[in-house]
């Protein structure tokens, strides 16, 4: 089920707790899986507390949690910020 995510928060560091937070967009989530729609006349952007903003393009975008595969083990795991 979608999800309106009011906080903005798209991921958050588990060390340090800091969170990636998406402005000039409308954040949802569904399963997991982020998805964000610019708001019109706003720059979608990425803030971090530690990094430079990441500015996207004024689309439609989603994203997931990045998977890490361990051969010997046969499994896979969400990779850690």
């Amino acid at each position: 089920m979608k999800t309106r995510k009011d906080d903005g928060i798209i991921a958050k560091g588990e060390a340090t707790g800091h969170a990636h937070r998406m402005s000039g967009a409308v954040v949802y989530e569904d399963g997991g899986v982020i998805t964000f729609e610019p708001i019109a006349g706003e720059t979608p952007e990425i803030v971090h507390e530690e990094h430079h903003r990441i500015t996207f393009p004024n689309v439609e975008m989603e994203t997931g949690q990045v998977q890490e595969y361990d051969h010997p083990a046969e499994e896979s795991k969400a990779v850690r910020d």
